[in-house]
């Protein structure tokens, strides 16, 4: 077996991966070195990221189309202008505690509700509050009102002006289900809360 084919075979035992033909497993181990080349060659760039393989390596560009769930409205918006002189070199808001552990949507398109609790978590922790995962949950069945539409899309423009109104819960109050409620559930006031947003410079990585 050639390393690549070890590779493969961890990667399914990993992720608990089954495949019911041959045919099926030769494909997927296809997928699989598609997806290992692409880390290899953005591995080599040697940015500002590292990256690996997860529980969506061996899956074809389409299947994985099925969980982007951002729909922008195509609204005309002014961006705020950041100051961008004497930026640091760099900022990892992981070693500095702004980051929470890492999250599956599963089959759901709620990426924009992922995003949304991430900004708010982190920019708590950084304004001297506690790191507290928030519910996403919670912004897939009820912020409907503002335009979202659950696991079938949203904007976090959408989902922002909703916690404004409503703060967000933590996780284990309503936790994530990667299913669109009937309902809204939420019985209790929130913790996760923002006063305003602004949009930033479309691709601007000194903005960010």
């Amino acid at each position: 077996m050639t390393q690549a084919d070890y590779d493969f075979i961890h990667f399914v035992s990993e992720h608990n991966k089954s495949y019911g033909t041959v045919a099926e497993f030769n494909f997927r181990k296809g997928q699989f070195a598609t997806a290992q080349q692409e880390i290899n060659d953005l591995n080599a760039e040697n940015g500002s990221a590292t990256y690996g393989h997860n529980f969506m390596s061996d899956w074809t560009h389409e299947e994985y189309k099925k969980l982007l769930g951002y729909k922008p409205d195509n609204k005309v918006r002014n961006p705020v202008e950041l100051d961008t002189t004497n930026l640091a070199d760099s900022v990892n808001w992981v070693t500095k505690g702004a980051v929470t552990a890492v999250k599956n949507q599963g089959q759901c398109g709620s990426c924009w509700a992922f995003s949304t609790t991430g900004s708010i978590e982190g920019a708590d922790q950084i304004a001297g509050g506690d790191l507290t995962p928030l519910s996403e949950q919670q912004l897939v069945d009820c912020s409907k009102r503002e335009g979202n539409q659950g696991c079938n899309g949203g904007l976090m423009d959408n989902a922002f002006k909703y916690v404004k109104e409503h703060p967000l819960v933590t996780e284990s109050e309503y936790p994530y289900t990667a299913k669109t409620g009937k309902k809204c559930k939420l019985e209790t006031g929130g913790v996760g809360h923002i006063s305003g947003f602004t949009d930033v410079k479309h691709d601007s990585v000194a903005d960010l």
